[in-house]
C-alpha cells in the first residue's frame, strides 16, 4: 500500500513540474537543433546535396512569433542566393515555410 502511495505521489510531483516548466515560457529548442530540423527536411536536404556549399543558419529570432527565422542559402558570384526561409518555433520546434 505504501508503495502505491509513494510511486502516486512522485506521478503527481512529476506532472506538476512538468506544467511548472512549460508554463514558465522558457525555450526549449535550441538554436542547434532548429537548424538540425531544418537540415533534415526532405527539401532541403536535396538541396544540400545538389549545392554543396548551401548553408543552414539562425538570421535571427523573431520576439513577436517566438521563433528562430533560418535562412537556406549559398553564396555564389559574391551575392547571397536563398533557396527558402523557415521559421522554427522556440517551445515546440514546429517547422514552417515562411
Amino acid at each position: 500500500m505504501q508503495v502505491k502511495v509513494i510511486l502516486g505521489g512522485l506521478i503527481v510531483a512529476a506532472v506538476v513540474l512538468t506544467i511548472i516548466l512549460l508554463n514558465q515560457g522558457g525555450t526549449s529548442v535550441t538554436q542547434d537543433v532548429a537548424v538540425r530540423q531544418v537540415k533534415n527536411l526532405p527539401e532541403v536536404m536535396q538541396y544540400l546535396k545538389s549545392v554543396p556549399n548551401g548553408q543552414v543558419l539562425v538570421d535571427h529570432e523573431d520576439k513577436e512569433t517566438g521563433s528562430y527565422v533560418i535562412q537556406v542559402f549559398e553564396v555564389k558570384n559574391g551575392h547571397t542566393a536563398t533557396f527558402n526561409w523557415f521559421l522554427v518555433d522556440k517551445k515546440t520546434g514546429q517547422v514552417k515555410l515562411l
